[in-house]
């Protein structure tokens, strides 16, 4: 299944990923639902069984400048 990340949501995807190699900071997570909320971001979570599995994010308005004129979306995936 895949959702949009929700305030709810938010500490599962740090737990999900707190003991992996990529080991991102609750601070990281919070940025992208802050901008989610800011209609810049929008972060979406694979879940199976339940568990978060992956995520990516949609960057809106990337911040390659060539990409940013041609309205190009930029699409992370975490690494």
């Amino acid at each position: 299944m895949i959702q949009l990340l929700t305030k709810e949501t938010l500490h599962k995807l740090f737990q999900a990923f707190s003991g992996s190699p990529y080991n991102k900071p609750l601070a990281l997570f919070e940025q992208y639902f802050h901008e989610q909320q800011q209609g810049h971001r929008e972060v979406y979570l694979s879940i199976l069984q339940g568990s978060i599995i992956g995520y990516i994010t949609l960057v809106w308005d990337s911040p390659y400048p060539a990409f940013f004129r041609l309205h190009v979306r930029w699409s992370r995936s975490p690494s």
